[in-house]
């Protein structure tokens, strides 16, 4: 503790490293590494889960009984049109 009382300033300076230690390595993590083939298939990889995921999704909300899916409501009351325009065929 006297490095800091003898020069103020190694304060500032450790803490500057230390910040730009933690940008450095968190920008480095956010992008895979640089020259990491195995980092781009990696975000690639997640980048089709998080698609079939919202995909997913979107098919389970898109019910008729969901009051803001305004197609699924559409295509039953459709369907439905459809079916009482038309009478089944009974066979005697």
């Amino acid at each position: 503790m006297d490095l800091f009382h003898q020069n103020p300033g190694a304060k500032i300076s450790i803490l500057f490293s230390i910040a730009v230690a933690i940008c450095f390595f968190g920008f480095s993590a956010c992008k895979g590494g640089a020259g990491n083939s195995e980092g781009d298939a990696e975000q690639g990889d997640g980048q089709q889960k998080m698609i079939q995921m919202v995909a997913e999704i979107a098919k389970k909300i898109n019910t008729p009984r969901n009051r803001y899916a305004a197609e699924a409501k559409l295509a039953l009351y459709d369907s439905l049109a459809t079916v009482v325009k038309t009478p089944a065929k009974r066979s005697p």
